[in-house]
């Protein structure tokens, strides 16, 4: 069966995301039957997915410019619903969009989510209003529990696009602005040899040879790679942080500063991404 690499790679402001996997010439009337994955893998596969494009999305539009708010509701202003919730945050962020505009911001971005349970808000948002101003534009429902600059680290803000999307089903209940820009995708197919890729995946810590790769990017943590026994081939996931980027190399992880256990989360990430075989 012939066999060619491909890379898919996805520029998302000043981070890289490259997907490195085998593309077959198959004979039609020799066609290899789908593997169809369980509800339980394809559940799994569901969450990495939603979390690497919401990861891939606020890397592209957002910067430390930008800020990351927590808004609670005081007992007399409660949302009865999650319809209700939703409503209030979509008013908090026109009546933002305005004091934006007035500050000399006329482009404004946001990621949103509502939180269950007793109902509260996480945003990520366009900077340039000051912290004074939202915390009185949101005084009327309750309070700003947090409020601080988005901090940048080698895998940009994956943690807190992590965080937002750690229940069930939680892509669900995302809101993005419209105005939001998609990361550049590009495609190359053969540039890389079955030798040079099964080098790689045989040790994914070799920032030097990863960082060759790409030229003006470097490695920002080791790849994670999958050898799968069905098709006795190589896949690969790498990250990169362009050089000279601005980050935090010692920012503790979004899930940590919540006393969520990250280990679980890391773990978690990597069995979805490789439980299943993907029909390229």
């Amino acid at each position: 069966m012939n066999c060619l690499y491909r890379e898919k790679v996805y520029k998302c402001g000043e981070y890289l995301e490259a997907h490195i996997y085998p593309v077959f010439a198959v004979n039609k009337k020799t066609r290899r039957s789908r593997y169809k994955p369980s509800s339980e893998t394809q559940a799994l596969l569901n969450q990495k997915n939603a979390e690497l494009y919401y990861t891939r999305l606020a890397n592209a539009n957002f910067t430390s410019d930008d800020i990351k708010l927590e808004l609670t509701y005081n007992d007399e202003h409660l949302p009865s619903s999650e319809e209700e919730a939703v409503r209030n945050e979509y008013n908090f962020i026109r009546r933002y969009r305005r004091l934006a505009k007035k500050a000399g911001v006329n482009v404004v971005k946001y990621f949103a989510k509502v939180e269950r349970g007793r109902h509260h808000h996480h945003i990520m948002i366009t900077g340039g209003v000051s912290y004074k101003e939202i915390a009185e534009l949101w005084a009327p429902f309750g309070y700003v529990r947090r409020i601080a600059p988005l901090m940048f680290d080698e895998k940009g803000i994956s943690d807190i696009t992590r965080y937002f999307l750690k229940e069930k089903n939680a892509s669900r209940r995302c809101r993005v602005s419209k105005n939001m820009e998609k990361p550049v995708e590009i495609e190359r197919t053969g540039r890389l040899s079955q030798k040079k890729v099964a080098e790689l995946a045989k040790n994914t810590s070799d920032y030097t040879a990863y960082s060759g790769l790409y030229k003006g990017y470097r490695l920002a943590e080791p790849a994670l790679a999958f050898h799968n026994l069905f098709v006795e081939r190589d896949y690969i996931v790498a990250r990169y942080y362009r050089e000279g980027a601005n980050i935090y190399s010692n920012k503790p992880s979004y899930s940590k500063r919540k006393g969520a256990n990250a280990d679980d989360c890391t773990q978690t990430i990597e069995d979805s991404l490789f439980g299943a075989v993907r029909d390229f």
